[in-house]
This record gives C-alpha cells, structure tokens and sequence, in this order.
C-alpha cells in the first residue's frame, strides 16, 4: 500500500514540474511528448477507480438481481404447472359430472316412458273392468 502512495506522490511532484516546463510551449497537450506520464498515471488511476467501484458495487448489484429473477422464474413455472395440474383435475370432474347427469336425465327419461305406459295401462285396466 505505501509503494502506492510513493507513486502516487511521484507522479503528482513530476506533473507539476511537466505543467509549469509546458507553460512556454504551445500545441496540443496529447502531443506533448512531455505530459504522457501524467496522463498515463491519470488514465490508470481512473480505470482502477472504475474497475474497483465496477467489482464492488455494480456487479454484485446485477448478480443479485439476476438471481432474484432466476428465482421468479422458476417458481412461476412451478405454479403454473400446478395450476395446469389443477385445471385438468378440474375439467375432469366437470367431464365426470357431466356423463353422471345425462345417465340420471336418460334413466328418468326412460322411466317417465315406462310411468307413462304403466299409467295408461292401468287407466285401460280401470276403464275395462268399470
């Protein structure tokens, strides 16, 4: 950690030094042949600041909310495949129920017809013996 300090105080008396020699000099400074350690030094600082800041608090961030979604995911795919379990077993019952109601509706057809046969059997067998 101190060799970063060092460095860092290095860089920093040398930039000074480079930007009052390039004070007389006109042009651009990228060109400047004279200012490519301050900028260099600048350039790594940032991308370490940005990797560090990247690695600590942006990713976790993501990977959490991927897990989290991840996780959603599936136990939505969970419940709707039960939910389909469920609306089947439904739909069955209903089918069940269905072909137990024509069967009672049919054998009260059929003994309406035999009640009604009966009925007028017997009303013929009043009227005869009357």
């Amino acid at each position: 950690m101190s060799y970063f300090i060092k460095l860092f105080f290095y860089f920093t008396l040398m930039s000074s030094s480079i930007v009052h020699a390039s004070d007389t000099k006109a042009g651009l400074p990228q060109l400047d042949l004279s200012t490519y350690p301050s900028l260099m030094f600048w350039a790594v600082i940032s991308l370490i600041i940005g990797y560090f800041l990247m690695s600590f608090l942006v990713a976790p961030n993501i990977k959490s909310i991927l897990n989290l979604r991840e996780t959603n995911i599936q136990n939505d795919l969970v419940k709707a495949k039960a939910s389909t379990q469920e609306n089947e077993k439904i739909k069955q019952e209903i089918i069940d129920h269905q072909k137990d109601i024509k069967f009672w509706v049919s054998m009260d057809e059929y003994f309406a017809e035999l009640w009604k046969l009966n009925t007028f059997d017997y009303k013929f067998e009043e009227n005869k013996t009357e």
